[in-house]
């Protein structure tokens, strides 16, 4: 490796350690030992990098026009290390102490305050008796008739209450103004100091509130007295909607939580329960506040109406406008886009990385491999990984750079780093000029003639180089993404462990911009841009203008209100309509 600056010293090493040493047929027994010893017990530590740099410059090497050169004689005697690598160690040592050295602060100081705390708890403990807690009613709240009328999980929670009355430690905050004796609810697993499970609703109302059975629901699942099973099957039924067997749970009845809670209310505070009272409540607000408007068509009798699907999931109360509104249809016919691009995430194919617009952005190196040398893929089953040396094993329908002459090679002959995969789109030109520095030079395939001009074109670049484009890196992802790439890996995008990048269209397809480049038949299809209009534009603004057609303003383009386009337009106002939404009024 011939590196041509200075700082790219350590990076040629590290591609050199990584790439040919585990391949490297020369090197002792005892020396692969002694670095397999030294990958596994060193770590990565921040500086290093300006060492490689300091101890270079230290040797005498020297950066020059074309490339690293010794400045003084290498086997003189070596000047003293200097550069900002040379006081690394010692600062980091001392950052380190003043590290720990703060940290033990801290955990003192946080010691001393517990005790602090302690001492004081203890001293109140001794001075104030906590007040005797009065029994709790052996009633339950819930029976197996509720069952219907309320979610599985809100059963569950209920369950672990039971009547109880209001003492007077209990009079703090909303309860402050509660008569001692007050009917209330309190947790069977958490009796003990005031306040703890304790809940004194002051209507029936209030009880009913989706704010309230919330709240009472939170207690139980945090509490640390409730036992473990009943949290964690809690905490399944509401998350996935599933009764206490496991099995997908019912829609409560239809205005079955209404019912219940008066239900509820009766039986904390002593009352009769009135049956039918919450069925004839509801009726009767439904005659009271009807809906204006006309009446929604009645439903057929095998489609069921969505119940209230307990109220704590939307955070809506059962009322009277709930009621009135009518319900959403359940939608039928094809199915939806995102579902049909779920079955079938990825495209699969081969392409040459080559665009036209290469030789203006690239060098004439990166334009000959992309167009002569390297190509992309997406991985299939039966192929096979030979001459890949990354580090992670790559999935189905991922998509990666390999040799376009090695890969119809046996792959018992394949050379080590014929194929790569890349982490993301801006890793393509890293990968690409990693194997026309590493791997094509030793490339055992390689036509004489496609050789022949591979040495030329490094031999010219090594005699005059060319600055670099500052804005080609930006050039190498856009044309990927003109290709048809994206960095979506084949698991989808948050999934554990997940990498790389696919073809989310069909590569072999010409993309939305190369149809710029049809013949003139298809431009005169569109009565907006014409062939002469591409020098007086940019092709983004083109593109743009051929998905729009000219249209007239129409009746049902009108809009009412104040500021509608009714009352500035008049019939047959010309204007631009999308051409992909031609069916659909007033959209696009």
């Amino acid at each position: 490796s011939y590196p041509s600056q200075i700082s790219g010293i350590y990076n040629s090493v590290q591609q050199m350690l990584r790439l040919h040493l585990d391949c490297c047929q020369a090197i002792p027994p005892q020396v692969r030992g002694r670095i397999e010893q030294l990958r596994a017990s060193c770590s990565s530590r921040g500086g290093r990098k300006q060492y490689w740099v300091d101890s270079a410059k230290r040797l005498g090497l020297v950066d020059t026009p074309n490339g690293i050169f010794f400045g003084r004689d290498p086997n003189g005697p070596l000047p003293p290390l200097s550069g900002p690598s040379i006081n690394y160690k010692e600062s980091r040592k001392k950052k380190l102490e003043a590290k720990a050295e703060a940290e033990k602060k801290r955990e003192d100081k946080k010691a001393a305050k517990q005790q602090a705390q302690a001492k004081e708890a203890a001293t109140q403990a001794s001075q104030h008796e906590r007040p005797t807690q009065p029994p709790l009613d052996a009633r339950p709240l819930v029976y197996p008739e509720d069952k219907p009328l309320i979610a599985d999980y809100l059963y569950l929670t209920l369950e672990q209450f039971a009547p109880c009355t209001l003492m007077e430690a209990d009079r703090v905050g909303c309860y402050k103004d509660r008569e001692v004796g007050f009917p209330g609810i309190a947790c069977k697993h958490g009796v003990g100091q005031a306040g703890c499970g304790r809940y004194f609703p002051a209507s029936e109302a209030s009880l009913s509130q989706t704010t309230t059975s919330q709240t009472i629901m939170n207690y139980v699942r945090n509490c640390r007295h409730v036992p473990i099973e009943i949290r964690e099957s809690l905490e399944i039924m509401k998350r996935n909607r599933m009764g206490p067997d496991g099995k997908r749970a019912d829609k409560p009845k239809h205005g079955g939580r209404k019912v219940f809670f008066h239900r509820l209310w009766c039986r904390i505070h002593g009352l009769p329960i009135e049956e039918g009272k919450g069925e004839h409540k509801e009726s009767k607000k439904k005659k009271l506040y009807k809906k204006p408007g006309p009446v929604p068509q009645k439903k057929k009798s095998g489609e069921d109406s969505d119940t209230d699907t307990e109220e704590e999931d939307n955070g809506h109360v059962e009322g009277e406008e709930e009621d009135s509104k009518p319900k959403a249809k359940v939608q039928k016919g094809p199915v939806p886009m995102a579902k049909r691009k779920a079955m079938s995430p990825w495209y699969e194919g081969a392409v040459l990385l080559s665009k036209s617009d290469d030789q203006h952005w690239l060098t004439e190196m990166e334009c000959f491999s992309r167009s002569d040398l390297v190509e992309v893929f997406s991985l299939k089953k039966n192929d096979v990984l030979a001459g890949y040396t990354g580090g992670k094993e790559p999935a189905l329908g991922q998509v990666g750079i390999r040799c376009v002459f090695s890969k119809h090679v046996d792959a018992n002959e394949r050379v080590s780093g014929c194929v790569a995969f890349p982490d993301m789109l801006s890793s393509i030109p890293t990968i690409v000029n990693d194997m026309i520095q590493n791997y094509f030079p030793d490339c055992p395939y390689l036509p004489d003639e496609v050789r022949q001009k591979f040495e030329k074109i490094n031999e010219d670049e090594a005699k005059e180089p060319k600055s670099e484009n500052p804005n080609a890196q930006q050039y190498w992802v856009d044309a990927a993404r003109d290709i048809g790439l994206a960095n979506i890996p084949p698991d989808g995008i948050g999934s554990p462990g997940s990498w790389g990048v696919t073809f989310r269209r069909d590569p072999l397809l010409p993309s939305p911009a190369d149809q710029l480049d049809v013949g003139e038949e298809e431009w005169n299809k569109n009565l907006l841009v014409r062939p002469s209009d591409r020098g007086l534009c940019t092709d983004y603004v083109l593109l743009m203008m051929q998905q729009v057609r000219p249209c007239r303003f129409r009746k049902s383009d009108r809009r009412a209100g104040p500021g509608s386009r009714g009352r500035d337009r008049v019939m047959g106002f010309p204007g631009l309509a999308s051409i992909h939404d031609a069916n659909k009024n007033s959209l696009g």
